[in-house]
């Protein structure tokens, strides 16, 4: 559920279309489908709390009270309109592959001799990829707020593991086409849950 949940708010690339008007868009905001509600937040928390308590510092940073204001970058967009979910979906193709080709990435990542510098690598490269593809539009600074929450965790890896980003990362070219998992978060937090990549 935590990874539909992250996948519905912040979803770029995962073939989600926008509204297209600027009437749809304020009807999507206004949904409450597409508020978190009182069962998602305690799903999340949940979820947060199951993966033990060395996660306990940098989720509680994650679950700090602005943080529902990243989930909703979109409908707090000061240029919500048809506009930019135009802007959005045409470039969501391009967005969902550098999303699948991410997860494959992190997935494929050999646990057994992996630091989790290469994990805090490919984050930072997601979030460099998918900030070029819309750097070019007038939906820029609002993709930089999802992008942003990535570069975060990023860091909190980097930061619970004692380690630093390698610099040194590359996507791989593996087919996409299995790829089940909607964002890279969970892919994330279980390759932190292998006890060798920490330093005591």
């Amino acid at each position: 559920m935590y990874d539909r949940l992250i996948s519905r708010f912040l979803n770029l690339g995962n073939g989600r279309g926008y509204p297209t008007t600027d009437e749809g868009a304020k009807e999507y905001c206004a949904n409450q489908t597409n508020h978190l509600s009182e069962d998602e937040g305690k799903a999340a928390y949940k979820y947060y709390d199951s993966l033990g308590p060395r996660f306990a510092h940098m989720f509680s940073t994650l679950k700090r009270p602005d943080a529902y204001d990243t989930l909703r970058w979109y409908c707090n967009s000061k240029n919500l309109g048809g506009e930019l979910g135009k802007l959005l979906n045409e470039k969501a193709s391009e967005a969902k592959q550098v999303r699948d080709t991410a997860i494959v990435t992190l997935e494929s990542l050999d646990t057994s001799r992996t630091t989790m510098a290469d994990v805090v690598c490919v984050i930072g490269l997601y979030a460099t990829k998918v900030e070029a593809i819309f750097d070019s539009t007038q939906a820029r600074d609002d993709v930089r707020k999802v992008t942003t929450f990535y570069r975060e965790v990023a860091n909190l890896t980097a930061t619970e593991s004692k380690t630093t980003d390698s610099g040194k990362c590359e996507f791989i070219a593996a087919p996409t086409d299995k790829v089940t998992l909607s964002t890279m978060t969970k892919s994330t937090f279980k390759q932190m849950t292998f006890d060798h990549i920490y330093v005591d």
